[in-house]
């Protein structure tokens, strides 16, 4: 959807063009350090399970927000 207003990339890419930021202790994180975090919690690192979660939480907040933003962009172009 994004790619119709001339946004590419992934989602923090895309967050980065639009100027939405996380967390500075999550940000760095991406698919391969979530892996990195779910491994560690199965050896016994609780303190990486928060951290996924919270990283998952944004991505999900994150998502939400390009939505809101495609659909005024959409809503605007009518």
């Amino acid at each position: 959807m994004l790619k119709e207003l001339g946004l590419q990339g992934g989602l923090k890419s895309i967050e980065n063009q639009l100027g939405i930021n996380r967390d500075a202790d999550l940000k760095g994180i991406d698919g391969f350090e979530a892996v990195f975090l779910w491994h560690q919690y199965k050896r016994g690192h609780h303190e990486s399970l928060r951290k996924l979660l919270r990283y998952n939480e944004q991505d999900i907040v994150n998502l939400k927000s390009l939505l809101d933003y495609y659909l005024d962009k959409k809503q605007a172009s009518f």
